[in-house]
């Protein structure tokens, strides 16, 4: 993760969102970012408005980042230009460094480390030279206009950090739990205490997506803040919306039915979205390699088990286990 300096008592708001939960192939990944606002009167439904000479969520609009649902900038067979621009262009406010290649991005923006990726061998020598697919003056051009326009209105963006669950991983802790949405909202929320506990002094608003069909989330709340009374103060199909902490260092936290139409989860979406992207790009190059012929796969059930079944004799010939490859749920 890349944090800038925060400063002491002002409000923020986290955003987070997933992507790859359904899958059998590929990483889960979830997302969360850190924006600063000057004031508490800049709630996460006004940011569009507040800040729209610099950010939109209108996808036709090519004068401004877009921050939308990741599933409108970027759809398979139509490129990762759009999605990565965006992508990239808030990077470049987190990192002091620009992200010149695969490796470098996932090294400084994901928790999955080069050792741990070198235990899967469509992640332990790939790399391609970034940006894949934008251009590299417009991503210069918007991160510009975002960085100079969160200026411009006293709020900024402060972290961005990126939560990858790898196959064995996501399968050793379905195991544990019993269920991928356990390991879902415990992974969301070990984000969100990473994000939140440290932050300075201030009201801290926190926005999820809601996890599949789930509506209550206080025992999962109060096993990762166990030193919190978490309050409930709402549970419903819509929203579910929970408290903790004394007033100078007080967390709310939402999970919203299709929160990604609010600026905070939807930037957090395109950063999971394009995580996972480039990791699929990085598993179909390496299966490629060896069956020049076979169809990439973006590892949603159907087509991963015909994507499993061809591959099935050179997974034998390689020795790669199931356990890497094949996610249980």
């Amino acid at each position: 993760m890349r944090s800038a300096a925060g400063v002491i008592h002002v409000p923020w708001i986290i955003g987070t969102d997933e992507a790859g939960y359904g899958p059998n192939l590929g990483p889960l990944v979830i997302a969360g970012i850190v924006l600063k606002v000057p004031e508490s009167s800049w709630t996460s439904e006004s940011l569009y408005d507040r800040l729209s000479h610099c950010v939109t969520d209108r996808i036709s609009d090519p004068s401004r980042c877009v921050f939308a649902d990741s599933k409108c900038l970027y759809k398979p067979g139509k490129g990762l230009q759009r999605l990565e621009e965006n992508v990239l262009a808030a990077t470049s406010l987190v990192s002091p460094d620009p992200m010149v290649s695969w490796q470098s991005y996932w090294n400084d923006m994901t928790t999955a480390g080069a050792a741990e990726r070198a235990e899967l061998p469509w992640y332990k020598d790939f790399n391609r030279s970034l940006p894949l697919a934008a251009e590299q003056q417009r991503i210069d051009a918007l991160g510009e206009q975002l960085r100079s326009g969160l200026l411009e209105a006293g709020a900024a963006l402060t972290a961005i950090h990126v939560r990858v669950v790898l196959t064995p991983e996501f399968n050793r802790r379905v195991a544990q739990v019993g269920s991928k949405g356990e390991v879902l909202t415990d992974t969301t929320l070990h984000l969100v205490q990473s994000l939140s506990e440290s932050l300075p002094d201030g009201m801290v608003m926190i926005h999820c997506d809601k996890h599949g069909g789930r509506n209550h989330y206080l025992p999962a709340l109060q096993t990762v803040f166990p030193e919190r009374l978490v309050e409930v103060r709402y549970e419903g199909r819509q929203k579910s919306e929970y408290r903790w902490g004394p007033s100078e260092r007080r967390r709310q936290i939402q999970f919203v039915a299709k929160g990604d139409r609010l600026l905070p989860s939807a930037l957090a979406s395109l950063f999971a979205k394009y995580t996972r992207e480039t990791a699929m790009l990085a598993f179909n190059s390496f299966w490629q390699h060896q069956l020049p012929s076979i169809k990439p796969t973006a590892g949603y059930p159907q087509d991963a088990k015909r994507f499993r079944a061809e591959i099935a004799a050179v997974q034998q010939k390689l020795s790669i286990d199931d356990e890497i490859l094949w996610r249980v749920k």
